[in-house]
């Protein structure tokens, strides 16, 4: 999960990650990371924007398992913003220096 980062995925605008909806394996491209508003010094806080294309596949707000080959896998908690657009907010408190 710590491989799912700001840094990173914003390196892989393009790419895709895999899940799966009921029996159907999806392939979802990273569309776009961005800053969300609670970010800050005590808050890590971005959102995830992933695209798909199968007209047959309907996500549902919930947790999926994505996967990738350099990242591993996580399961996120999906929110659709559309048919084919996704939503994942993160949200990490950052530790200070001290307690690391």
């Amino acid at each position: 999960m710590e491989k799912y980062n700001f840094e990173t995925l914003s390196t892989l605008l393009g790419q895709t990650l895999r899940t799966r909806v009921d029996d159907t394996e999806v392939e979802v491209e990273i569309l776009d990371v961005a800053r969300t508003a609670t970010h800050g010094d005590k808050w890590d806080a971005f959102a995830l924007y992933l695209k798909h294309q199968n007209d047959d596949v309907m996500f549902n707000q919930g947790i999926y398992e994505f996967s990738h080959p350099e990242l591993g896998t996580a399961q996120l908690f999906v929110s659709p913003n559309s048919h084919e657009e996704l939503e994942i907010i993160f949200s990490r408190r950052i530790q200070p220096q001290s307690e690391q």
